[in-house]
């Protein structure tokens, strides 16, 4: 029973999952009262007490021998580390849903012509890359039980990364707002120039077909 390495566990975990409620809460402030993660932690707390009142001695266990005593440590480490896992796949899956969303909402006032020209390495780079991590999301959300993977720290690890890649992606987004609204102000202002010199172009050929009309039923 390795103690240390289920506290480092708990601790890199904790650490992820604030980063992300972190990054979250500068662009959504609703994000802090998703409950389910501060539920999740309340646990770990607990189980951490318990395990550290029972080392410390300051809780005594009934009839208790050493190697009872250190199982019932490892056991409340054990349940720690499982609810801060949980409490990290529940903010990690929101946080990657709250922000695919955001990142269509951006995009959402403006055509495929408009993006294309102000944010080109948008369909090249970043939109195949969304896709990609979506997929990476579903798949992280089949393993949210801790018992279904020997090696979950490669998962918080790599979902950490994942999510703030999209985060990255969101914010390269957000700077190209200004540019994007100028090209659909342009296009909106050509489209409409366009329009007008189409109907004097129809109108000047309407009235020429009027002229010879006329002159020719002299």
């Amino acid at each position: 029973m390795n103690n240390n390495k289920t506290w480092q566990e708990i601790c890199e975990i904790y650490t992820c999952t604030k980063r992300i409620t972190l990054l979250a809460e500068e662009y959504d402030k609703e994000f802090n009262s998703f409950i389910q993660p501060i539920n999740e932690i309340k646990n770990v707390l607990d189980h951490l007490v318990r395990s550290k009142s029972v080392e410390l001695g300051s809780v005594k266990l009934k009839n208790a021998t050493r190697q009872s005593k250190n199982i019932y440590i490892h056991n409340n480490l054990e349940k720690a580390l499982a609810h801060a896992y949980r409490a990290f796949v529940d903010t990690s899956d929101y946080f990657a849903i709250t922000f695919r969303e955001k990142i269509i909402n951006t995009l959402s006032p403006f055509n495929d012509e408009v993006i294309s020209i102000a944010f080109p390495e948008y369909y090249s780079i970043h939109r195949t890359r969304i896709d990609e991590i979506s997929e990476k999301v579903a798949e992280f959300r089949m393993k949210k039980d801790i018992g279904d993977s020997d090696n979950i720290m490669n998962l918080v690890r790599e979902y950490c990364a994942i999510s703030e890649e999209l985060f990255e992606i969101f914010k390269k987004i957000q700077k190209k707002i200004a540019p994007l609204m100028k090209v659909k102000k342009g296009l909106t202002k050509k489209n409409i120039l366009s329009h007008i010199i189409q109907g004097i172009i129809a109108f000047i050929i309407a009235f020429v077909f009027y002229l010879f009309g006329a002159s020719s039923k002299k």
